[in-house]
């Protein structure tokens, strides 16, 4: 990532993305939602509702295709803990 204007935008292009397939609720969380995001280091954290098991395997498997396992963290709300499920609750951005 170059900057946080453009991991910003890549956030709202894939829960774009995500909400196109069926999401029904996708939450930025993470350093770029806490304002610690530090280009070529850090990744997008997106949390995402709304999908079965397989969807949720098969959307994921899409996003790190197409953006890459360093640059995007999905987590897909079924394969979520609750202590973190309930961290992002708390402190995610909806997008």
């Amino acid at each position: 990532m170059e900057s946080v204007e453009i991991a910003l935008s890549t956030a709202k292009e894939a829960a774009n993305w995500l909400r196109s397939r069926g999401a029904t609720r996708v939450l930025l969380f993470g350093s770029l939602a806490g304002g610690g995001f530090l280009p070529n280091r850090s990744d997008i954290d997106l949390y995402f509702e709304g999908f079965s098991d397989s969807e949720a395997l098969a959307v994921t498997g899409r996003l790190l295709d197409v953006y890459g396992e360093g640059s995007i963290d999905p987590v897909p709300a079924q394969f979520c803990s609750q202590r973190l499920r309930l961290d992002i609750e708390a402190a995610g951005i909806p997008v």
